[in-house]
């Protein structure tokens, strides 16, 4: 049975309906956009994007840690307004708090991801967790020869929430009006190329 919208915003708060289902809901259900774009009981910074939807959309959940948690944070006092009673998770803390110690900075990794990889730790903690994380993540981010060296932020590129090999970066400055790079990377279940292009 399809949830309210009012229920979708209650269960991604809490935790029972993961970012992925949550982005779906987001985009496909008119329902939740109207209630969304309706609202006028707004923080000024959220006001600056036009509606608490726009907000929403902008915030990039499904693959920035940031974004989820703003969300999660702007959401939760929405609900508070309404008077509609909910139970916090804290995985988003969690999770944000333990990427910063982890992610490298030549790496990006959704919050899906990451939930995948504290699944595979186990009862792991502390430092322990850490190391295991790091290793993880050095051995599944794969390069053929050196790590991207990008001029943004890290974007690595993910095919069914799985990092694909990176082939290499070419400089492409010359054919564009700004220092440029283009970045390669191979799906080696199939072999097929995917690039992110970057400049500055």
């Amino acid at each position: 049975m399809k949830n309210t919208p009012l229920e979708s915003i209650v269960k991604f708060v809490e935790g029972t309906l993961s970012v992925d289902e949550f982005v779906d809901v987001l985009y496909y259900d008119e329902d939740l956009e109207r209630l969304l774009s309706e609202e006028d009981d707004l923080p000024y910074i959220v006001k600056s994007y036009g509606s608490l939807y726009l907000f929403l959309l902008e915030q990039d959940i499904g693959n920035d840690l940031g974004g989820w948690l703003n969300s999660v944070e702007t959401l939760a006092r929405y609900l508070e307004r309404k008077g509609i009673k909910y139970t916090k998770s804290n995985d988003s803390y969690k999770i944000f708090d333990i990427s910063l110690k982890v992610v490298p900075r030549w790496a990006n990794v959704p919050d899906s991801y990451m939930k995948k990889l504290l699944e595979l730790a186990g009862d792991r903690h502390g430092k322990e967790l850490e190391e295991f994380l790091k290793n993880e993540i050095r051995r599944r981010f794969k390069c053929l020869k050196g790590r991207p060296r990008w001029l943004q932020e890290a974007n690595w590129i993910f095919r069914e929430n799985e990092p694909l090999l990176f082939v290499g970066q070419l400089d492409i400055t010359a054919v564009r009006h700004d220092v440029a790079r283009l970045y390669v990377f191979m799906d080696e279940r199939n072999g097929e190329f995917a690039w992110v292009e970057q400049a500055m």
